[in-house]
């Protein structure tokens, strides 16, 4: 065997490594964001945080690669997350509504709707990671106004699809919404039709709760505006800013999660009895729909996304034009305050209070998670550096990576009141999955980090 064939089976076995990390990594993460203490939106922080620090531990070195950029980043996982709890049963091909506290088949769905709403779902869930995450990787060097028209095409076209095309592809693909919801519309004695409701109640999603259906139509609305819009966006980095890196790398993470979250969709398939819930439980009390749901969905989208990064081929790599119009100052203190204080004190503090709400001891526990979290900012910021303009981005990213590895899966597994520590559902699947991404994620990150530490020794 020559040197050259050998060399490119050890990239081989180095990419498919790293694409597996990728993948459990997200797994866990996922799985733990739709956990107590996490929650839909505010799990997407932390996950997006994490991960985030394993992709600078793989493409680490670049400019644009910093705290500022960092935790906007992070933060931006949380801002398009759409509404889907109506909406993921619906791949056995039905439709449940509340009504009096009970759920009730409320209309029966081809699948294939269901499949659509879920594919709307998975794009539009990370549009603004995507290509924030894209622009760091691009030599395009972004300006304020690119920001600003990313946002402003986004939420334009969002509000727009709201009140009128969104509503005419869900009437060609599901009917059975409208349906359902104009029922409950007659039933509450609401006149005006569908449309003027939602129009005169534009996301008053308390008010749509009220109504028979209303929640399930409202939801269904913004899952197909989010994924318009999310198009849009894409389009107007590519077009407008002209930044075809940052464009087709969204394209990447919107599609991973798109394929992602509708496959993972089959274990609410078989795990609510299969077509219609005709075959009864079709699982064990060893597999959790829902929870095996979370962790599939991060598994397969972290691959998807990890093998998509690594192909790149690295482009010229220039600091953003925005962040240098920032006063020098300012832009300390706010890379500072979110790249170390917001990132980290959130991410700890919350899940703590949220898995002790109604304990007496709510209070105490969230006054030592703030010490810790406080100690350890501290102690970030003085080995990695004060100075936030000189921190070496592979090495923060390194050391916070073991860090938020083990401190996630401490809380998720051992701290929180007896409800929702997952110690006690040790023998079900989806711990045991999370138990070994852990095992795998972090003895890759010791190691990396170990690696990166010596390389600045023999600087």
């Amino acid at each position: 065997m020559n040197e050259l064939s050998l060399k490119e089976q050890n990239s081989g076995l180095k990419n498919t490594i790293t694409v597996l990390i990728g993948a459990l990594l997200m797994g866990l993460l996922w799985c733990i964001r739709g956990e107590t203490g996490w929650g839909a939106s505010w799990g997407l922080l932390n996950a997006g945080f994490i991960f985030t620090l394993y992709l600078i531990c793989l493409m680490g070195g670049r400019k644009k690669f910093g705290l500022g950029w960092l935790s906007i980043t992070s933060i931006s996982f949380m801002l398009t997350t759409p509404a889907w709890g109506t909406v993921i049963r619906q791949i056995t091909g039905v439709i449940t509504c509340e009504y009096e506290g009970q759920d009730y088949i409320a209309a029966y769905v081809p699948i294939y709707s269901a499949a659509f709403l879920m594919l709307c779902i998975g794009f539009g869930i990370a549009i603004f990671y995507g290509l924030l995450l894209g622009k760091a990787y691009s030599n395009r060097q972004w300006k304020l106004w690119h920001m600003l028209v990313l946002a402003a095409v986004y939420y334009a076209v969002m509000y727009i699809s709201k009140a009128t095309v969104s509503h005419g592809v869900l009437k060609l693909i599901q009917p059975q919404a409208g349906e359902i919801f104009g029922r409950g519309l007659v039933e509450a004695e609401q006149s005006g039709g569908i449309w003027k409701n939602y129009i005169q109640h534009f996301d008053n999603k308390e008010w749509a709760k009220n109504i028979f259906g209303g929640r399930n139509y409202f939801a269904t609305i913004e899952i197909i505006s989010s994924a318009i819009a999310s198009i849009a966006a894409i389009l107007a980095v590519r077009f407008i800013i002209k930044d075809k890196r940052s464009a087709n790398v969204g394209l990447l993470v919107c599609c991973a999660f798109a394929i992602a979250i509708t496959l993972a969709d089959l274990f609410y398939f078989f795990g609510k009895g299969g077509y219609h819930g005709e075959q009864g439980y079709m699982f064990s009390g060893f597999i959790k729909a829902r929870e095996m749901w979370e962790y599939a969905t991060g598994f397969i989208a972290g691959g998807i996304i990890t093998a998509g990064i690594i192909r790149m081929k690295p482009q010229a790599d220039r600091d953003d034009i925005f962040t240098m119009a920032v006063p020098s100052v300012l832009k300390e203190i706010l890379t500072f305050l979110f790249g170390y204080v917001v990132l980290i004190a959130v991410n700890s503090v919350r899940p703590i209070m949220e898995r002790f709400e109604g304990s007496m001891n709510q209070l105490i526990y969230m006054v030592i998670a703030g010490l810790v979290s406080l100690g350890l900012i501290i102690w970030i910021a003085v080995t990695c550096g004060i100075n936030v303009n000189k921190v070496d981005m592979r090495y923060y990213a390194s050391k916070m990576l073991v860090v938020a590895l083990v401190h996630n899966l401490l809380i998720y597994m051992f701290i929180g009141t007896e409800d929702c520590i997952a110690v006690n559902a040790i023998n079900t699947l989806h711990v045991i999955l999370m138990l070994c991404s852990f095992t795998f994620a972090l003895t890759w990150a010791i190691i990396n980090l170990v690696r990166v530490r010596r390389s600045l020794i023999q600087k």
